[in-house]
């Protein structure tokens, strides 16, 4: 079984950067731009791991809380830039 992946990130570079990475390995990978859009994605399709954006808007710092309380296995925390 493929494991699947939500990568939930503001920035399109580095979704697509991690998205890259994870499909060569053989991974299932969705993505999702923000908080509100990390939710709704996980609703429709729950997946194993999520990589979540800590800055990213619309909740983006509360969202492996919420996703870990609605059966997420695992979900990491990000942070690869500054807060404009």
């Amino acid at each position: 079984m493929v494991a699947r992946i939500l990568i939930a990130d503001d920035h399109d570079l580095v979704r697509g950067m991690l998205r890259k990475l994870f499909s060569e390995v053989g991974f299932d990978v969705t993505e999702a731009v923000d908080g509100a859009d990390c939710i709704d994605s996980f609703q429709r399709q729950p997946v194993d791991i999520i990589f979540c954006d800590i800055l990213m808007p619309n909740h983006g710092a509360l969202i492996c809380v919420s996703v870990r309380r609605m059966g997420a296995a695992y979900a990491a925390k990000l942070s690869a830039g500054q807060r404009p």
